[in-house]
């Protein structure tokens, strides 16, 4: 499944706020279950929190959703870890164009697929996306 991005005035208003308050620049956006994920540049999403929270509580207040921000990094490893936080993976292989997540339990592989395999879609069409790898779990 690939998650084709829609820019309407909605998702347009989202990112324009993100950047407004933030002072950063949003790569990439998308929405699940509730919940506003703002992709951000390398090393940027400590001045997209700010001090104590206070951008990410602001835009929480504002919008009356979640927010979540992650770096997208050059290393496809370190980006696969920031998005399944706080699940933490047994390893992570990158071979040809598959990266293997190997979990440490039963349970923390059913999280990372998700109801309906939602999580791994999702993670999935980010890493072909950004990176053009496609996930496996073991």
């Amino acid at each position: 499944m690939r998650i084709r991005q829609k820019l309407d005035l909605k998702t347009i208003g989202y990112i324009s706020t993100f950047e407004k308050i933030t002072r950063t620049h949003a790569i990439d956006f998308f929405e699940n279950r509730g919940q506003l994920t703002f992709l951000t540049g390398e090393n940027t999403a400590r001045k997209a929190i700010g001090r104590g929270g206070i951008n990410i509580k602001k835009l929480s207040n504002m919008l009356n959703r979640k927010i979540r921000i992650i770096e997208l990094t050059k290393d496809p490893k370190t980006f696969l870890i920031s998005m399944i936080f706080p699940i933490k993976p047994g390893s992570i292989e990158l071979e040809d164009s598959i990266i293997t997540i190997k979990p440490n339990s039963t349970e923390d592989k059913a999280r990372m697929i998700g109801r309906e395999a939602s999580n791994f879609q999702l993670v999935n069409s980010l890493l072909e996306r950004h990176y053009k790898l496609k996930l496996k779990i073991k």
